[in-house]
C-alpha cells in the first residue's frame, strides 16, 4: 500500500489545481482508482479489415457516403472518386470530374468505415456495395470487367 504521502504526489500530479491534504479524501481517492483499475476492461486494439474478399480495392472507382435511404444526387451525400479512375468516370457519367470530387483519402476512409462494419452489404447487379451504417449510406462502386 501506497503512502498518504504518495498519493497525495499522485493525486496532485493528476489534479494541478487541488489541494488535497486531508488523509481521508486522499484514502478516499485512492480506493476509488483502486476500483476503476480494477472496473476498467483492457482495451484491444482492433485490426482494421482494409481489403474486401467480395472486389478488389483497386476496382473502386468512387464510393458514395450520405444520408441513408435517400436520394443519391449529391443534395443528401456526396461521391468521392478515384484518382486512378477518374478519366474513366468523366467519360462513364458524361462530364468530367471536378478537382474537388477526386479525393483517395475521402474513399480510403469511407472504404475503411465500410469493411470494419460487420453488416453484410447489400450487392446490386455485381458492381454497387451497399452498407446503411447507423443513420448513413456507403456505396462503393466497383469498375465493371465485361
Amino acid at each position: 500500500m501506497k503512502t498518504v504521502k504518495e498519493l497525495i504526489e499522485k493525486l496532485t500530479k493528476l489534479n494541478p489545481e487541488s489541494e488535497v491534504t486531508d488523509q481521508m479524501t486522499v484514502i478516499h481517492f485512492y480506493l476509488f482508482a483502486e476500483m476503476l483499475d480494477r472496473k476498467s476492461p483492457t482495451k484491444e486494439k482492433k485490426t482494421k479489415i482494409t481489403e474486401s474478399p467480395l472486389f478488389k480495392n483497386d476496382d473502386i472507382y468512387c464510393i458514395y457516403l450520405g444520408k441513408a435511404k435517400s436520394c443519391m444526387c449529391g443534395c443528401s451525400g456526396d461521391y468521392a472518386y478515384s484518382s486512378k479512375h477518374s478519366e474513366w468516370s468523366s467519360k462513364k457519367r458524361g462530364y468530367p470530374l471536378d478537382k474537388e470530387e477526386i479525393n483517395d483519402k475521402k474513399l480510403r476512409t469511407r472504404l475503411t468505415r465500410f469493411l470494419n462494419d460487420p453488416s453484410e452489404p447489400e450487392i446490386t447487379e455485381n458492381y454497387i456495395f451497399t452498407k446503411i451504417i447507423n443513420s448513413s449510406q456507403i456505396s462503393i462502386y466497383i469498375k465493371k470487367t465485361i
